[in-house]
């Protein structure tokens, strides 16, 4: 007859434990990845930049090396042909340096520019301000200047006058002007002005 063999009975108390047991090799090296994964983030965590946490724009242009500012009213005048037009010109410095450059003035098609010792032509249809200096500006400066042009008796009717203000480094009309330029326009009417009184007077106004 052969022999029993008893059966081994294990408590389910140790079971778990033994369970619990087994997994733990297969839990730690995922903790070992999860730390090496958080240890790489913050190795390759860099600091934001010190403007003020802003980040450069893309494709931003840098600022000019110097920031000038005309200001100017935008009122629409009627103009009779004979009249004078007197342009009064305010400029500034909004930087904090100093700067050398020219004032130009392009009068409008038909004009003619009176004498005027303060201006200078320097062809193509251009003035330039100071005659014989340069203006030289500090930080926070303002300075104005006029400019007078005369409208032809023969100057048609509905003609637009468009008068164009610019700085410039050197003594040629700004072709990228950017934010250092400003227009003004005025609409020719019908009717005569004889005696070259100053009908209008244009400010290009702070």
């Amino acid at each position: 007859m052969a022999r029993k063999v008893p059966e081994l009975r294990i408590h389910p108390s140790k079971r778990r434990r033994a369970t619990a047991l087994v997994s733990i090799p297969f839990i730690l090296p995922l903790f070992g990845l999860l730390f090496l994964f958080m240890t790489q983030r913050v190795a390759g965590y860099s600091a934001p930049p010190s403007n003020g946490g802003a980040l450069p724009m893309e494709g931003h242009l840098q600022a000019e090396p110097f920031d000038l500012q005309i200001s100017k009213t935008d009122n629409l005048y009627h103009v009779l042909p004979g009249s004078l037009i007197t342009y009064t010109i305010y400029f500034s410095m909004t930087l904090g340096t100093t700067q050398t450059f020219y004032l130009i003035d392009h009068p409008p098609v038909y004009t003619s520019p009176p004498d005027d010792t303060e201006w200078a032509s320097v062809g193509g249809g251009d003035w330039r301000y100071p005659a014989t200096d340069v203006i030289t500006l500090t930080s926070g400066q303002s300075l104005s200047a006029t400019f007078t042009v005369s409208v032809p008796l023969t100057v048609p009717y509905g003609t637009q006058l468009v008068n164009r203000v610019s700085f410039s480094l050197d003594e040629t009309d700004d072709a990228t002007p950017l934010d250092n330029t400003d227009t003004d326009a005025d609409i020719v009417v019908p009717g005569f002005n004889f005696s070259y009184f100053p009908l209008v007077t244009k400010a290009y106004a702070p």
